[in-house]
């Protein structure tokens, strides 16, 4: 464990960043932040704000992939 992961373990903890940036700061895959956050007994913070953003980032993918 690092210590980046450690920091963003506790940000996104108390409830300063979303998952995605967590995992971001951590430099570390979504899959793997979860994992870690899992192992660490950090519990889910997910809101209407995280929902959102992560409706954002779908709708911007799938935009790149149409757009071939």
């Amino acid at each position: 464990m690092s210590k980046a992961q450690m920091v963003s373990a506790r940000k996104y903890g108390d409830g300063e960043i979303s998952l995605a940036r967590a995992a971001r700061e951590a430099g570390i895959t979504l899959w793997e932040m979860m994992a870690y956050l899992r192992q660490q007994k950090v519990p889910v913070q997910y809101d209407v704000e995280d929902f959102e953003e992560d409706v954002q980032t779908v709708a911007r993918c799938s935009a790149r992939i149409a757009q071939g």
